[in-house]
């Protein structure tokens, strides 16, 4: 058995011991063996620091600062799950329908690895800005899960670009 066959296989056993032992919703992640395993369903919680944003904005440019932020959260992602993804406008595109991943990431060593993921659908865009969420870094983790079990091996493609 390959590598990756015995990570979906530790995947599908975890997700039956997560529903059946598991009574807590705090429960996120079960390790097994060198396999992290991360669950599908997850909800992005805007942070603190996007509402200072726009309050900041609304008198320094009249609302149309806070137009434009709120508009533009309406691309980000809400949603990561089993079906695929859902942005904020309620659009939900499974996963056949991603062409392209972007992740922007920081040097070593300069904040939060993961900056920003822009996804590429066959019709629009979207991205995940994991500072501004509350749970940034575990959506990302459950959108390269997802990725992995959705997508087939010849569209797995990834690019990485490092910020400085």
């Amino acid at each position: 058995m390959t590598k990756r066959t015995l990570a979906r296989l530790a995947r599908h056993v975890a997700r039956l011991l997560l529903h059946i032992s598991c009574s807590r919703p705090a429960a996120r992640r079960i390790s097994v063996s060198s396999f992290r395993i991360v669950k599908m369903t997850v909800v992005a919680r805007l942070n603190g620091r996007f509402l200072l944003w726009f309050i900041v904005l609304l008198p320094l440019t009249l609302g149309v600062g806070s137009a434009i932020l709120w508009l533009r959260r309406r691309f980000s992602v809400y949603q990561v799950d089993e079906a695929g993804v859902t942005l904020w406008a309620g659009r939900n595109l499974p996963w056949r329908k991603v062409r392209n991943f972007h992740f922007r990431k920081r040097m070593e060593g300069a904040g939060p690895r993961i900056t920003r993921v822009d996804i590429q659908f066959e019709v629009g865009r979207g991205f995940i800005a994991p500072e501004w969420l509350a749970n940034g870094d575990e959506l990302v983790q459950a959108f390269r899960a997802g990725v992995r079990d959705g997508l087939p091996e010849r569209r797995l493609r990834s690019n990485y670009t490092q910020r400085r």
